[in-house]
């Protein structure tokens, strides 16, 4: 082969060579650009996942205000609740007190009886 067509060949192959690592430039800038563009989609979604976590933990405590809002008888209800529960105390304490006092009763019914068989 003469030194013309290898060369030419030589030449030849370069010019593929050259047109394939252009070819791969071009991908790894759409690579690149594909990696960014995930980061900031990732970056965004861990934005919206925290927000939507704080909207639900405020909605919590509104969702139980507006029910409350929205039914009336359910605040009603934990106020008869509450009322019922003092009402059971005091009457255990009334109990109570009436078997302190009936026990002084008979106390003093017997002391009365030994005074007066005296």
């Amino acid at each position: 082969m003469s030194e013309e067509i290898i060369l030419n060949e030589l030449h030849r192959f370069l010019r593929d060579v050259n047109h394939e690592l252009l070819k791969l430039k071009e991908l790894h800038n759409i690579v690149e650009a594909d990696r960014i563009l995930y980061n900031e989609n990732r970056q965004q979604l861990d934005e919206c996942l925290n927000r939507s976590c704080a909207l639900f933990q405020l909605w919590t405590p509104l969702d139980r205000m507006i029910y409350q809002i929205d039914n009336p008888e359910y605040e009603i209800i934990n106020i008869q609740r509450s009322i019922n529960r003092k009402l059971r105390k005091i009457f255990r304490l009334t109990q109570a007190i009436n078997g302190v006092l009936a026990e002084s009763l008979l106390m003093l019914t017997a002391q009365v009886q030994t005074q007066q068989q005296q």
